[in-house]
């Protein structure tokens, strides 16, 4: 008796949900479906806008590096880093007024908001930014997520070195910084979503009235509306992946202009930066990094620049500044034998 009521019921939902599918393909239906896609492309936009700017308070709470309850205060030998930074890209007053810095979990550098936006733009300091000497690592409490380290191991040691950084690479993740958040990324991420969902939705509709496909059957259409969504997925990585990595070589090459000093600082940065991904996926088991430490991108994405191929530019950089450096040395050498 129990099965028949099941199966009653069963059908009646099924009835309702054709019913309810049947009724998006009537006019008053599709004007309804349209206000829904029109309030999702808004509030897409809204929500990625609202952690950056509106909300970034209660964000970055999230994220802040605690000690007995309390935020962790930023250095000072940190905040003149900070300032340094901003004095050696030249940021305008305004600018440096909306740039600000406090302490996060974890050991990478992080970027919140924009220098451009009255709500600032917010450095994350990792924990390791605090680290002169490989004595002030907290080898008792520092752990991978919920896992004690082995210190004493091959890769355990190599993470104790990766940790520790000098001023010079410091101010070189710190400078980094600074350019990222100089830039408009929060605007492209921001615009993108909510331009291709709308999009997505507005050629549905068109190839809908063109064709007549709500004469076909419903798997038809979802076949059409797969192919379609999977249409969009790769136009919106494309664009996103194509201005992100755009935005990674503008800074790279900024990077680069601001002399040799932080070439080779950059350089030892990524090495130390790579060796401490290498050891993070040894020590854990997991492949969080790849094999030479680089991060994994996303589905079918290419938003991620290899740090590999980061640390190569510089060294590039570097070779091609020193050759440069030479032949002017030479040249000058040349003008004052013959005057």
């Amino acid at each position: 008796m129990s099965d028949v009521l099941k199966f009653g019921q069963n059908g009646k939902n099924k009835s309702k949900f054709s019913e309810w599918l049947h009724y998006l393909t009537t006019s008053r239906g599709r004007f309804f479906s349209y206000k829904v896609m029109g309030a999702v492309s808004i509030g897409i936009p809204t929500f990625f806008a609202s952690y950056q700017t509106f909300f970034i308070d209660y964000y970055l709470n999230f994220v802040r590096a605690y000690r007995n309850g309390l935020p962790l205060e930023v250095p000072e030998e940190l905040e003149s880093l900070v300032d340094k930074a901003s004095d050696r890209v030249k940021l305008t007053v305004v600018e440096a007024t909306y740039l600000k810095a406090f302490m996060i979990s974890g050991f990478d550098i992080r970027t919140y908001g924009s220098v451009h936006s009255r709500y600032s733009g917010w450095i994350g300091l990792p924990l390791n930014y605090m680290y002169s000497t490989s004595q002030d690592i907290d080898r008792m409490n520092l752990k991978l997520r919920t896992e004690q380290i082995d210190w004493n191991s091959k890769y355990g040691e190599l993470l104790e070195k990766s940790l520790v950084l000098t001023e010079d690479e410091k101010l070189f993740g710190i400078l980094r910084s600074v350019l990222e958040l100089r830039n408009y990324n929060h605007i492209h991420t921001t615009l993108v979503p909510g331009a291709t969902i709308f999009a997505l939705y507005s050629s549905a509709r068109a190839i809908n009235d063109r064709y007549n496909l709500f004469q076909i059957p419903r798997s038809g259409r979802m076949l059409v509306y797969t192919v379609l969504s999977f249409f969009a997925y790769g136009i919106y990585s494309f664009i996103t992946d194509t201005i992100r990595i755009s935005q990674v070589s503008s800074i790279d090459k900024a990077l680069v202009e601001l002399g040799t000093d932080v070439i080779e600082s950059g350089i030892r940065f990524y090495e130390k930066l790579l060796r401490k991904n290498i050891a993070i996926r040894e020590l854990s088991g997991k492949d969080l990094y790849s094999v030479k430490g680089n991060e994994y991108p996303g589905l079918l994405r290419f938003n991620v620049f290899p740090l590999t191929t980061r640390k190569l530019f510089l060294q590039t950089a570097l070779q091609e500044t020193k050759k440069k450096e030479t032949e002017d040395a030479k040249t000058d050498c040349e003008d004052n034998i013959s005057s």
